[in-house]
């Protein structure tokens, strides 16, 4: 199984409609943070075109691994899942890019997100990256989807092992793979990491969490301070540019906006009728729906547990590797998605629950992931019993918009929301 040729219009085309997005805001501005937001989008594409014109050195990876080491080291990183992903939403081609999944023999009971992956990379849409690091987080596609990329580009790839649980024993296994990690990139790209410049990317990172923390402190203020699509734009400016100044940046504004607002007394919607606790992903294919959320019935998504809930992770620079460990062992995604329920995502979604002091709680309930959906009767039932909070577990797909329409999954907001308000 290989890719013949790369057909890299669309990923052109992609940059393309991303332009007009961008002078669209500009000339109906909304937000100087929502404006930013997509000029960092297209800068982190253009860098990776460029980097191909100019040979330099492309690492595409998985979610959750580490963008620090990748900066520090003067690669260049190629985010795989959110490069598909969001080709695929820009250029609206779900079916096309589906459909080649199943070509390649991909059912729907894997991810859409990676079986959109997977067909892009099939039809040569992707930039072509030197090396692929991958990992086993945040799921077992996440862990298998990688070594058919490197087959169908023919480049070389490396596994980077994360233990279950966060304990020392853990840390210092990941530690290790840290080490394993920088070594191979090492050696497949000539670059070698200065320590010096990896403390400097985690100063960064660390000044990026410290900031994230401060929002998430602004957020608890009533009227809501937030358009409902910041939580997932911080999401993925977290992912594209951990340990880089642009990440901080970009945090350092939302930040801004958002204590601005609290100052003032207002709220980005004149009606604030719902706090709403979000767990999982919203469907990348369709954000307006949490425009919709909030414009017509006044429903504020005012945290997301596994994009925000930050652990206790202090910068260390005394050992810079472990210290980075120690940070995907306490990031939000990394804990509540990867780690013993009772210790992770129950009680962070009780405390941010009864923290936030939220009506209902929404679990976005995609369908292709199987780990994902196995926890709702466990959150539901805690949410229910420990802080009298009811949630709606939202039946839709991550990237595959005729799973559910939107019709559909306003009306299941509907009824939830009447049940909300039945309850005040």
């Amino acid at each position: 199984m290989s890719t013949k040729t790369l057909d890299l219009s669309r990923h052109t085309q992609m940059l393309e409609n991303l332009e007009s997005i961008l002078a669209h805001r500009r000339t109906h501005p909304t937000t100087a943070s929502d404006e930013l937001y997509y000029e960092l989008i297209i800068k982190y594409h253009r860098r990776i075109r460029e980097a191909m014109d100019k040979k330099q050195f492309i690492a595409a990876h998985t979610i959750l691994v580490p963008t620090e080491i990748l900066y520090a080291m003067d690669l260049v990183p190629l985010h795989l899942e959110f490069t598909s992903g969001t080709m695929a939403v820009v250029l609206r081609h779900y079916e096309e890019a589906l459909n080649a999944g199943r070509e390649l023999g991909l059912t729907p009971e894997i991810c859409s997100t990676h079986r959109i992956m997977a067909g892009s990379f099939s039809k040569g849409w992707i930039p072509l990256p030197n090396v692929i690091v991958w990992s086993n987080q945040a799921c077992d596609n996440t862990a298998k989807t990688a070594e058919i990329l490197m087959e169908m580009y023919n480049i070389p790839g490396f596994f980077m092992e994360r233990p279950y649980g966060y304990s020392e024993k853990g840390v210092k296994y990941l530690t290790d793979e840290l080490y394993d990690t920088v070594a191979w990139l090492e050696e497949q790209s000539k670059h070698k990491l200065d320590m010096s410049r990896l403390k400097e990317s985690l100063k960064l990172s660390f000044e990026m969490v410290t900031l994230h923390r401060e929002i998430n402190e602004l957020r608890k203020a009533s009227p809501f301070p937030l358009p409902n699509r910041r939580c997932f734009q911080l999401m993925v400016i977290g992912w594209y540019y951990q340990g880089s100044q642009e990440a901080v940046n970009y945090f350092r504004l939302v930040r801004d906006e958002a204590k601005a607002m609290v100052a003032a007394k207002k709220g980005f919607v004149p009606n604030n009728r719902f706090r709403l606790l979000s767990i999982s992903q919203v469907p990348y294919h369709n954000w307006k729906i949490m425009d919709w959320m909030e414009r017509e019935h006044g429903a504020c998504m005012v945290f997301s547990v596994d994009n925000d809930h930050w652990r206790d992770w202090q910068l260390d620079l005394s050992n810079p590797m472990e210290n980075l460990a120690r940070r995907i062992f306490l990031s939000p995604d990394g804990s509540q998605l990867y780690s013993p329920l009772n210790e992770g995502m129950v009680p962070d979604a009780v405390h941010d629950a009864a923290a936030y002091k939220v009506d209902g709680a929404i679990f976005w309930a995609h369908a292709g992931c199987r780990q994902g959906c196995a926890t709702i009767r466990s959150i539901k039932d805690a949410l229910q019993e420990k802080v009298g909070v009811p949630l709606l577990a939202l039946n839709m797909d991550f990237m595959d918009p005729t799973f559910v329409s939107e019709e559909e999954m306003k009306s299941q907001f509907e009824a939830f929301f009447e049940r909300l308000a039945e309850r005040k």
